[in-house]
């Protein structure tokens, strides 16, 4: 096996795992039927949030030739980077019900500033490892792709220290088009 291929099955396992979590989440939602109140915003978060884990996820796979999969380094970045991930995602979703219900708008309201902390540290870390990739595999930097992520990240930080659901509502709607966008050019 490579080193990419070793590196590649833990990576998958994770990602598994933490696809499993979010859809476990889903599952516990859909059962408890009436006593989830429903909104569309922490909904669409989630489904935003499950396609770029599936883009990121994707997209490691054009990177199986390359050098940087040798280096310690790159492996210790992406160990922290599927941390955070796993984070997030048992952060969008409640772990149970209470007897009296949940409102997944208030929920979310309540939990925004560590959701959205999370999707900027996601942001960095993966910055941080296209810059070091780069550089190992003696690659220019992509500063249209640096520039690219840093607006994202400023409406991601946006979303952690904004209370406003219209706020929300219009960024998140954004993020998904740029995202569909995104996958079909």
């Amino acid at each position: 096996m490579s080193q990419f291929q070793i590196v590649f099955t833990l990576i998958t396992i994770v990602y598994g795992l933490v696809i499993t979590n979010l859809f476990a989440s889903i599952h516990k939602l859909i059962k408890a039927g009436k006593k989830v109140k429903w909104h569309w915003l922490p909904v669409a978060t989630v489904w935003y949030i499950l396609h770029v884990i599936l883009k990121n996820w994707w997209g490691l796979t054009a990177t199986s030739n390359s050098e940087h999969w040798n280096s310690i380094l790159v492996f210790i970045f992406y160990a922290h980077l599927l941390l955070i991930l796993f984070l997030l995602v048992s952060a969008l979703l409640p772990d149970a019900i209470p007897e009296v219900g949940i409102n997944l708008k208030d929920y979310y309201m309540q939990k925004h500033t560590y959701i959205w902390g999370l999707v900027s540290a996601v942001i960095l870390m993966s910055m941080s490892i296209s810059v070091i990739r780069n550089i190992i595999n003696e690659v220019p930097i992509n500063i249209t792709a640096i520039l690219l992520n840093g607006i994202i990240l400023s409406f991601t930080i946006l979303l952690a220290l904004n209370k406003k659901i219209l706020v929300h509502s219009v960024t998140i709607v954004i993020f998904i088009v740029v995202l569909i966008f995104e996958v079909i050019i």
